[in-house]
């Protein structure tokens, strides 16, 4: 339990880095620098010998991620279409449920063939895909065009956030715990049932199936039937 908690605590730190930095640090160089950090802390994952030694090194990652999540919310917000906005993130969302099926069916054939540190290493190198698609991909010139933007005009007043955002946020909140509560008691209820890394690994592998053809409609019906019809329905 502390485990998740302190992985969560960076996750959600990591999340505010770009808004603490933003118009300070260029997003494509945050990106980038996120996507570097995160490779060694995945390849040492494999080699630990204690626990607090897999924490903190997860701490690390998981602060690296939550710096990247945050990032690509805010490309995908940018050159998403507003009609499509939804299918937009609805696509976006599908990396989730994809991952786990990937990770999931990997992760079971690697543990059974050549145990922790090969798994880790193959992690390690997937995870090169951040920093190259943040140095090949993504605008170079953005925080230029922004500072140039902030010139041309006078800048207002910060607005207010308002009340639907607040309320979002705590319905986010309360989603993600009943969520996460759950996650927990599973993976500690396997643990107690004794069994083995690659069949944990395999419900990864399942719930990934079963989560894909919703995340992939879902996004795409908001837009037809509008944000609020198919929050209310989830």
């Amino acid at each position: 339990g502390l485990y998740l908690t302190i992985m969560y605590i960076a996750i959600t730190l990591g999340s505010f880095v770009p808004g603490w930095l933003a118009g300070t640090v260029p997003p494509r160089g945050l990106f980038v620098a996120a996507g570097i950090a995160g490779i060694p802390s995945l390849v040492l994952m494999g080699q630990v010998q204690t626990l607090w030694q897999l924490v903190g090194l997860t701490a690390v990652l998981w602060f690296c991620g939550g710096v990247g999540l945050a990032l690509i919310s805010v490309f995908t917000g940018m050159v998403a279409n507003k009609q499509q906005r939804g299918k937009s993130f609805g696509l976006l969302s599908l990396t989730v449920p994809l991952g786990a099926l990937v990770a999931g069916a990997m992760g079971s054939w690697l543990l059974a063939w050549q145990g922790y540190a090969t798994l880790f290493w193959m992690y390690g190198t997937t995870w090169l895909a951040l920093p190259l698609i943040g140095l090949l991909a993504l605008p170079r010139q953005q925080k230029q065009a922004l500072n140039e933007s902030k010139a041309k005009r006078p800048q207002p007043k910060t607005a207010p956030l308002g009340r639907t955002f607040y309320l979002l946020t705590l319905i986010s909140l309360l989603a993600a715990t009943a969520m996460n509560v759950g996650r927990f008691g599973t993976t500690v209820s396997m643990q107690l049932l004794s069994f083995s890394a690659e069949s944990v690994a395999s419900t990864a592998t399942v719930s990934g199936l079963v989560a894909i053809p919703v995340t992939f409609y879902i996004g795409a019906l908001s837009d037809r039937l509008g944000r609020k019809q198919i929050l209310a329905v989830g």
